[in-house]
């Protein structure tokens, strides 16, 4: 493939490696989100692998800084730079075997990006959606096609499909192995982008970093704040509590005004696109045939 496609989330990547020294990793976690399908090329991303040293890579105002939740196994930072009205992702890796940094930089309108990796070695492979720019990148490709990405479990049962969302141990995991056990499918178990869809919202899942897994999605129906309960109990929320809910789990940098503002009408069309409920549980199969027998 001379301009491989990568489609993730419903967003299609044309993905140029210019440079000798580094080829696509076309067996990784992503081998699965290759797709042949023609698109015309205003429907593309393009996204262009570089490799650079990392002395020569542009240097932005920092609106923003990261750093992974503790214990991880490969240890970075990574900020949001300004540059002019263009915005880059720079990360810098303490343990990486191939990368010293790496920055995605995009363009004014979010339809290109630059990925300049700064290597350890003369040959590389890549793999175009590598942790954790790929889901960073990913972050902001969805962002400014109204869509979020958000810490949440999914599935689909049949033509129906539920998000579960809430604290790290709260019961994402669980959920998806209850409904999975029950003849439905998971589409994610830990992380689910949500992007408009025929006057909806649809739940995608994205490549792991971790395993390979295929592209799934499933129609937004409704969305479940979980909570621990000796008793499977659900009641309805709405307004700008069930906003504000989703929202602390959603996967966001507020660095500007108008980051913030479009981030927030983001989420409250998708709160108002579908019912939104508390779901206090129990790790049993009764809470599937409970959310089953629900009429909304």
């Amino acid at each position: 493939m001379k301009h491989p496609l990568l489609l993730i989330s419903g967003i299609t990547h044309r993905l140029s490696l210019p440079d000798d020294g580094l080829r696509l990793d076309e067996s990784g976690t992503c081998r699965l989100f290759y797709t042949h399908d023609a698109v015309s090329q205003s429907e593309c991303i393009d996204v262009r692998f570089v490799k650079q040293p990392a002395s020569a890579f542009p240097v932005g105002e920092v609106l923003y800084e990261g750093t992974p939740w503790e214990g991880i196994l490969m240890p970075y930072r990574w900020l949001v730079e300004k540059m002019n009205d263009r915005l880059a992702i720079r990360v810098l890796f303490d343990e990486h075997d191939t990368f010293h940094q790496a920055m995605a930089l995009f363009d004014a309108s979010f339809t290109s990006v630059e990925v300049c990796l700064d290597v350890k070695k003369d040959d590389v492979v890549v793999d175009p959606f590598f942790y954790p720019l790929g889901i960073l990148m990913h972050i902001y490709l969805v962002h400014h096609r109204g869509g979020m990405v958000i810490h949440a479990s999914g599935v689909r049962d049949g033509e129906r499909g539920y998000l579960f969302t809430g604290v790290s141990g709260i019961g994402k995991s669980t959920m998806s192995r209850l409904w999975q056990e029950a003849g439905a499918q998971v589409v994610n178990d830990d992380r689910l982008v949500v992007m408009p869809a025929g006057g909806g919202f649809e739940i995608h899942n994205t490549p792991m970093p971790y395993y390979v897994d295929k592209p799934k999605s499933a129609p937004l129906n409704a969305i479940f704040l979980l909570r621990q309960s000796p008793v499977n109990e659900c009641r309805p929320i709405t307004g700008v509590v069930s906003m504000s809910r989703v929202l602390a789990n959603c996967m966001q940098h507020f660095h500007s005004r108008d980051y913030i503002d479009r981030y927030l009408d983001v989420v409250s069309a998708v709160v108002k696109s579908v019912p939104v409920f508390e779901l206090g549980f129990k790790p049993d199969a009764d809470v599937v045939a409970l959310i089953r027998q629900m009429q909304w």
